[in-house]
């Protein structure tokens, strides 16, 4: 069968195992994780900021490789551009991140908003200077997005008593509706792009139309979402005693002090790395049998088997505390099969069909590793520096796509790459299934107050923090 027969097929077999899926959890994960009407009006509040949120942010994914070479910027140069945002998510989105835990999760999501929209309105000009400051704010926008949101979600759920099934379902709804917002967002970004006028030049550096399209769609979503945010949702903070050093010698304290937090931090950003290394040789890949594969099916195809591995991250679950170790098992497992998955190109390079195939079985894998992830940091990492050790988090991530990026190895040699850091996420998983309770009986503590804000407790720092 030829490679885009094939696609349809694969296609139509995802959207097959999907539904099964659903069918098979929603039900039993309904029943089993009854929540209070409290809880589920989080999820709706939750959920509305959110899918804005990302379909915002797939609309842009597409088209930024497309519109840098529409301005006549080269690979390399290109491939630079996107060293600098992924260095900007890793410094400075970092310190930006961490403010969330002092200046409230709320304002940071906001500041999301406004700081993505100034990337796309960056987009509009074709001279380096703008696309650097684009890629600047884009790569602080990207940390605060898979940072500050689920800081937001942890703290909102606890409040509202959802105990840790409550908050795993939600997470698997989250990454669910990121698949479906994700098909919308690019077959939106197709239509505007194409059937609009076409990129023309306006004056001087300034451009409008084209490939330009999709980053003023995704603008207004981002307006959308700031709107939504203010009306749904309020305020909470991390610790906002403590100040900013102190702050985050807490967080550096909770990642190299607490196996179970560093850990946690290996095996996401271990497992994240492997999912960017994909993202950049999928298409090439595909493409190596001399026959271009259909991308807009293959996306689509991905994202419904990353719903499938949201279903699949339910499955089997009893609501059992993901701190007992039977999360991190889970984890372990599905970044074994992820790994397993892209052996196939490593090993047989040049067969399109069936690296299709191992493609959708990573994206299963990748589907299953968000809320599974999610629920074992919401279990483990204290509320007063969330946000913080978050943002901690993406610092190893973003160097290693970097180093990645820098290294301009051969596809093989980066799908082995990817394969052993999905090793390496398994083996932490492994290792944080093992571990027991804090060992340390005055580990940091936080307490809840009426306002949203937590007050860290036992902390070596000066005793209880004072609230502002």
């Amino acid at each position: 069968m030829r490679l885009v027969p094939f696609c349809y097929a694969a296609f139509g077999v995802s959207s097959a195992v999907t539904a099964t899926l659903v069918a098979a959890t929603w039900k039993r994960s309904q029943q089993r994780c009854a929540v209070s009407a409290e809880v589920r009006r989080l999820r709706r509040r939750y959920l509305v900021v959110y899918l804005l949120a990302f379909f915002a942010d797939w609309m842009q994914g597409p088209y930024v490789y497309a519109l840098y070479s529409a301005y006549g910027f080269s690979p390399r140069r290109i491939a630079w551009l996107f060293v600098v945002g992924f260095g900007s998510s890793g410094v400075v989105g970092t310190v930006v991140g961490g403010l969330a835990d002092r200046v409230g999760r709320k304002a940071c999501v906001l500041a999301y908003c406004l700081i993505y929209s100034g990337c796309c309105l960056c987009k509009h000009f074709d001279n380096l200077g703008a696309c650097v400051v684009g890629r600047l704010l884009g790569g602080v926008a990207t940390s605060l997005l898979f940072s500050t949101f689920e800081a937001w979600c942890v703290a909102a759920g606890r409040r509202a008593g959802a105990d840790d099934g409550a908050l795993a379902e939600l997470f698997a709804l989250a990454q669910f509706g990121n698949g479906v917002v994700a098909i919308a967002a690019v077959q939106v970004a197709d239509l505007v792009a194409r059937r609009g006028p076409p990129l023309r030049r306006v004056r001087g550096a300034l451009f409008y139309g084209g490939d330009v399209w999709p980053f003023d769609v995704s603008a207004a979503a981002l307006a959308s979402c700031g709107c939504a945010c203010c009306v749904l949702w309020e305020e909470n903070y991390g610790d906002v005693g403590a100040g900013e050093a102190a702050k985050w010698r807490r967080a550096g304290r909770q990642v190299l002090g607490d196996a179970r937090v560093l850990l946690c931090c290996c095996a996401s950003a271990t497992f994240e790395s492997a999912m960017y290394v994909f993202v950049f040789l999928w298409t090439p890949e595909l493409a190596a049998g001399g026959e271009l594969p259909p991308e807009g099916l293959v996306f689509s195809a991905f994202m419904v088997a990353v719903m499938a591995g949201s279903r699949l991250a339910r499955l089997g679950t009893d609501g059992a505390p993901e701190g007992e170790g039977r999360g991190a098992r889970r984890f372990a497992a599905n970044a074994l099969v992820a790994a397993v998955a892209l052996a196939v190109p490593a090993a047989c390079p040049g067969s399109p069909r069936r690296t299709l195939v191992a493609f959708l079985a990573f994206e299963v894998c990748v589907g299953t590793y968000y809320p599974t992830m999610a629920a074992l940091k919401s279990t483990f990492v204290s509320e007063d520096a969330r946000a913080s050790v978050y943002s901690i988090y993406r610092v190893p991530l973003n160097a290693a796509v970097v180093a990645v990026l820098l290294a301009d190895a051969p596809r093989r040699t980066q799908w082995c790459v990817a394969v052993g850091l999905l090793a390496a996420s398994a083996l932490a998983g492994l290792g944080l299934a093992r571990c027991g309770p804090p060992p340390d009986p005055g580990a940091l503590e936080a307490r809840l107050t009426d306002d949203g804000r937590y007050l860290a407790i036992n902390d070596d720092d000066g005793g209880e923090a004072v609230s502002s």
